[in-house]
């Protein structure tokens, strides 16, 4: 009798564990940036800390970065004597109402590589699609 409890226990646990599975992976590593213009949002699994994430964020939303003249990425110490320390993620930009007819929002696709010692990112375009993202613009 003792057996057949700890199989129905076992049971119920299997049974339950892609449930479990399921919420953890819907509380991964998911970054979203809203802007009045514009969305960014990296790929599940990515790397980057979240002071890089607002920081590509903001590159993308124009958003002038404390330290950074014209462009250039100052390295700080540890860059300059072992180099970067690099991830890289996909990203992608949505770019609300970017035309006057529907479909009026630009989904862009990046491919972004950020070093977390410092300022330095490389934003590579992929491409892009044209997306509804607003009710208003959704056909009836």
């Amino acid at each position: 009798m003792r057996t057949f409890k700890k199989i129905c226990l076992l049971l119920a646990l299997v049974a339950l564990l892609p449930s479990f599975t399921y919420a953890q992976s819907g509380n991964t590593n998911v970054f979203t940036y809203f802007h009045p213009e514009i969305t960014v949002e990296f790929d599940e699994g990515n790397n980057f800390i979240e002071s890089t994430k607002q920081k590509i964020a903001d590159d993308f939303a124009g958003i002038a970065t404390l330290g950074q003249i014209d462009g250039d990425a100052p390295d700080n110490i540890l860059c300059t004597l072992f180099g970067h320390d690099t991830s890289e993620s996909g990203v992608a930009v949505i770019r609300h109402k970017a035309y006057i007819h529907e479909p009026r929002c630009k989904k862009e696709f990046y491919n972004v590589t950020a070093c977390s010692r410092c300022d330095y990112t490389v934003e590579e375009y992929m491409g892009f699609i044209l997306i509804y993202c607003h009710p208003e613009d959704q056909i009836n």
